[in-house]
């Protein structure tokens, strides 16, 4: 393997253990916010702190001006099933051990 290759994945398995802590962070913060807050809420808070980041990445990478674009009936469908599941993948947090719902996560 090159140098440049090396660091390469380097820098990519290391942005994957990042990635897995912030979500182990995240999970942890709705365990803990879970009894004071409603779903919704939390799951509002969870969306505008990802959207900023997104939105950050995306002016880095100057793709926003494509986003008018991606609203299709395909994707608006995809958005709408993917609020279902993250108000049952709150429920479920709040109501199990996160241990066994991140064997499960690890499992899917």
């Amino acid at each position: 393997m090159t140098r440049v290759g090396h660091n390469h994945a380097l820098r990519a398995g290391l942005l994957m253990i990042g990635s897995t802590a912030c979500f182990v962070m995240g999970d942890t913060c709705i365990k803990l916010l879970g009894p004071g807050l409603p779903i919704g809420q939390i799951i509002c808070l969870v969306g505008l702190f990802s959207s900023a980041f997104l939105m950050i990445i995306g002016a880095q990478q100057g793709i926003l001006r494509n986003v008018p674009q991606i609203f299709t009936g395909r994707v608006l469908l995809r958005s709408t099933l993917d609020v279902i599941g993250s108000f049952m993948f709150v429920a479920a947090l709040m109501h199990m051990p996160i241990a066994n719902l991140a064997t499960v996560m690890q499992t899917v």
